[in-house]
């Protein structure tokens, strides 16, 4: 593995390690600091060119929005809620969409989406 390589996955996973906190708090803010993250996490692995780690990601990602209930269909659900609408809810789900679509052009199957 190459230096440039080693350093990138270190801080990333330094990143996911303090993210491990939000999961536990299961506020709000926690959630879209959790998606924002994945986010970033799918972009960067992108941009790497490991599209099938994006693609788990995303998943990952998707999954999180269901139990948060970021989808409208859900949010009448007994799961954690989004308490009221928002301009970073809305961006979150405008970008895992746009990801979404992404991994469709490059033809990567989507097995497990609820979308």
């Amino acid at each position: 593995m190459k230096q440039v390589e080693q350093f990138a996955l270190r801080h990333y996973v330094k990143a996911i390690d303090y993210l491990k906190p939000h999961f536990a708090l299961e506020s709000t803010v926690s959630f879209q600091t959790i998606l924002i993250a994945c986010v970033v996490f799918v972009s960067f692995e992108f941009l790497r060119g490991h599209f099938e780690t994006a693609q788990s990601h995303l998943q990952s990602g998707l999954k999180i929005m269901k139990e948060a209930n970021l989808f409208p269909e859900n949010r009448g659900s007994k799961s954690i809620s989004f308490s009221q609408h928002s301009l970073t809810n809305d961006w979150i789900m405008e970008a895992f969409f746009r990801l979404h679509i992404l991994i469709g052009l490059f033809k990567y199957p989507d097995h497990d989406s609820d979308m």
